[in-house]
């Protein structure tokens, strides 16, 4: 049996806005031991998902076998995604909490191994609540709010004049 040792040093620089444009500079190193002898195949596993509004979601981006990750990019629409207040990566993991329907959308993440790199997209649908459902259903296309012609609007709706 033939062992073959690989030790990768990969450099990520990751910039958060946190108000002063400051950076962070994060530099790794793994050294991944591969049997020769074994068939090799990396597979990403990566799914749809379908979440509310307002709720937490975790993408998950599965690599078997795992020890053979070096590295994960994730993506949104092909430019790559930085962490901010709701947004938060943890290696195999891109965590959005308070889903808005802004965040639906084609994701990709990106897997560096030994042996190159893989891609795997799927797509988040993000749909209303039924209460938010409702609230767009009670204001008109026009934006009127006088429930079918009668002068008064819902409760809590500001009042808008009609066009003549």
């Amino acid at each position: 049996m033939k062992t073959l040792n690989l030790c990768y040093h990969f450099t990520f620089f990751i910039i958060t806005c946190c108000g002063c444009c400051c950076s962070k500079l994060i530099t790794t190193s793994r050294a991944v031991n591969i049997n020769t002898t074994d068939e090799i195949h990396i597979e990403v596993i990566f799914n749809n998902k379908t979440v509310l509004t307002h709720e937490r979601i975790e993408l998950v981006c599965e690599v078997k076998p795992e020890v053979a990750v070096l590295a994960t990019v994730w993506m949104k629409e092909n430019e790559t995604i930085s962490e901010n207040r709701r947004v938060k990566i943890r290696e195999d993991k891109l965590i959005i909490n308070r889903t808005m329907e802004s965040d639906a959308g084609y994701y990709t993440c990106s897997v560096t191994t030994p042996f190159g790199i893989q891609n795997k997209t799927a797509f988040l649908t993000v749909t209303k609540t039924e209460e938010e459902d409702d609230e767009s259903q009670e204001e008109g296309e026009d934006g009127d709010y006088s429930g079918g012609g009668e002068d008064l609007p819902p409760c809590g709706m500001p009042r808008k004049k009609l066009s003549e």
